[in-house]
């Protein structure tokens, strides 16, 4: 069960009918009230004495609950097989292979509060599976959970911006040893790290939790609602709209946008010049080989960053409608369902973002195809000379 106090919750609560609740017996009366009370905060009704879960309901638990969940738990695998699988170019000097291992470790700290505020929360509050100590731990653990989240996803867009532009300078400068250093690249994703923190810090004091009577049960309940800073307009002007569009939508989605065509661009006249090398022979084979495994490192990230790309946009255009629906006085119903299943979808997309990257890597890098095979078919000697020739033959 959840308690939301907000003028904006308060709008998006159904009506009672009241024919289903009015008796001449006081304690019927009494009864049928709690019964309406507690299915509408759960998401149900009830008819005839049986509780009957609506549409609405049905569709979030099967996006949040088995969608997600199932993403959830792929995406936490291959997460760690890819940081296991990058770690065999520990000893190449670029810091590509770091940067995405840093991107899959942040990815499965994002999964991990998606499992917090996607599948249990939905179980928590739509379903009666879960035993009751455990719903008051998580109500007493909701208000933190949502800012750490948001933590862990701020975090995952800055460290792809972060791989963009580390992929750019090697396509620009690729003799600019020390622009793409691995000291250089960690002490960027300790900037992103810290400035995450920072900059998510108000959302630590924009719930808090309260006790209450239940008047039908007669014992104390604990309730998540939002305090007098997130009610204040200034501060969803300021914080909630602006900079979010700023730090955490629009401004790193431009960025990509633009690294990303820079780099199909670039790809594009790397084959050209590929190929034109093959036709003069004018290309030794070994340097063949590695302009090969460059393009193919690029066309990786590629693929990665466009996925991201068209995973983040729907969030963002939720975003924009939510901001403008907030300050329009006319909120009709209708309208305010459609954002909560867009943003059901939304979270399941950037929840799959996090999780497809394995994936893409398996299907687009031949050289981490070629590390994992040789990992599950236990060769170590064939795994140690093919890193051993990767690295001879690979300087980029």
């Amino acid at each position: 069960m959840e308690l939301n106090l907000s003028r904006e919750d308060a709008a998006l609560l159904p009506l009672f009918d009241l024919s289903a609740v009015v008796s001449d017996d006081w304690t019927t009366m009494a009864r049928n009230i709690c019964v309406s009370v507690l299915s509408t905060s759960a998401g149900v009704s009830y008819t005839s004495g049986r509780l009957s879960p609506p549409p609405d309901r049905v569709f979030k638990m099967a996006v949040d609950v088995y969608v997600v969940g199932a993403l959830c738990l792929m995406g936490l695998v291959g997460n760690a097989l890819s940081f296991v699988v990058l770690r065999c170019d520990d000893d190449v000097k670029h810091a590509t292979s770091w940067l995405l291992r840093a991107l899959a470790v942040v990815d499965a700290f994002y999964l991990v509060t998606c499992v917090l505020i996607q599948p249990l929360r939905t179980i928590h509050h739509q379903t009666d599976w879960l035993p009751n100590t455990f719903g008051h731990v998580y109500t007493r653990l909701e208000p933190f959970i949502w800012p750490l989240a948001s933590i862990a996803h701020t975090i995952t867009v800055w460290t792809v911006v972060l791989v963009t532009a580390d992929r750019y300078a090697a396509v620009r400068w690729p003799c600019n040893k020390r622009l793409r250093s691995r000291l250089r690249a960690r002490l960027s994703v300790l900037a992103v790290v810290t400035a995450a923190f920072i900059y998510n810090l108000p959302m630590f004091f924009e719930m808090k939790t309260v006790a209450h009577k239940n008047f039908c049960t007669g014992e104390m309940e604990v309730f998540p609602v939002r305090t007098a800073l997130r009610h204040s307009r200034i501060y969803y002007v300021v914080y909630k709209t602006l900079c979010f569009l700023v730090f955490r939508t629009a401004g790193p989605l431009v960025a990509l946008i633009v690294l990303n065509t820079r780099l199909i661009c670039a790809l594009k006249m790397a084959r050209q010049r590929l190929k034109a090398a093959n036709r003069r022979l004018r290309q030794t084979a070994q340097g063949r080989r590695r302009q090969r495994r460059t393009t193919n490192i690029t066309l990786t990230l590629v693929v990665v960053v466009s996925v991201f790309i068209v995973c983040e946009l729907p969030d963002l255009g939720l975003r924009s409608a939510i901001a403008v629906l907030e300050f329009t006085s006319d909120r009709r119903q209708a309208d305010i369902n459609i954002l909560r299943h867009g943003n059901t979808v939304t979270n399941a997309l950037l929840a799959f973002n996090s999780s497809v990257n394995f994936i893409i890597y398996c299907l687009v890098g031949k050289k981490f195809r070629d590390i994992l095979i040789d990992m599950l078919y236990c060769r170590r000697g064939g795994a140690e000379s093919r890193r051993q020739h990767y690295i001879a033959t690979t300087r980029l």
